[in-house]
């Protein structure tokens, strides 16, 4: 692929640093009413992946049934529109540089 689209894709990778429990107890609140320790039995505070747009954690509801939650970042708004921003920018270059493509 030419550089334009390899510096294009790149920002667009899904592995990004988690964000702090003290965030996911905050949205959890705030989305749900209750904290998690109310909502759940159990409660993973340590993610088991995170992406741009939130990260999943691992729990189980009061009556052991397993569950997994995602929780989505706060900002993620600002987030999605940058990359569709790339998208739009990888776009542009790909009709510029392919008949197919336009």
């Amino acid at each position: 692929m030419p550089p334009e689209y390899i510096a294009q894709f790149s920002r667009l990778q899904d592995s990004v640093p988690p964000f702090p429990y003290s965030q996911v107890a905050e949205v959890i609140q705030h989305e749900l009413g209750n904290p998690p320790e109310k909502i759940f039995k159990t409660f993973d505070v340590q993610p088991r992946a995170s992406a741009s747009i939130g990260q999943v954690h691992t729990a189980h509801l009061h009556d052991d049934t397993p569950v997994v939650v995602k929780v989505q970042r706060q900002g993620v708004e600002d987030l999605v529109k940058n990359d569709f921003e790339v998208l739009y920018d990888l776009a542009r270059l790909a009709s510029q540089h392919s008949k197919l493509l336009r």
